[in-house]
């Protein structure tokens, strides 16, 4: 994949961990495991990080300690009352916006247009 298609792809992501928790929920069906397919969405590009020459290293490592704060996230905090309610879930969502500040990137919706059958 083309690094500028990746970085675009990345940041999507990233807003997509940013938004509140009724746009988050709202961008996939309901018969799939939203808060699963958030994780999975965001990993697919952020698990690729550190070969992305168009992010600095200390950005980089701001996006790895949102995959560790991801990785620590216990069996109750997956689900969809989860994802609105969970303290854990908020401080996602404030990283993932600090991510973005750091990129200077204003958040906006997020769009999830390569997404085709989820």
């Amino acid at each position: 994949m083309n690094e500028k298609i990746y970085f675009n792809r990345l940041i999507e992501t990233i807003k997509l961990v940013a938004a509140p928790a009724d746009v988050q929920l709202s961008l996939f069906p309901d018969q799939v495991c939203k808060s699963d397919e958030i994780a999975l969405t965001y990993d697919e590009f952020a698990s690729k990080v550190d070969g992305c020459r168009l992010l600095s290293e200390p950005i980089k490592q701001e996006i790895n300690e949102l995959n560790i704060l991801f990785s620590r996230l216990n069996k109750d905090e997956w689900s969809e009352e989860a994802v609105k309610d969970s303290p854990a879930w908020g401080i996602l969502r404030k990283k993932a916006s600090n991510i973005l500040l750091s990129l200077n990137i204003e958040y906006t919706t997020p769009r999830l247009f390569w997404i085709k059958d989820i």
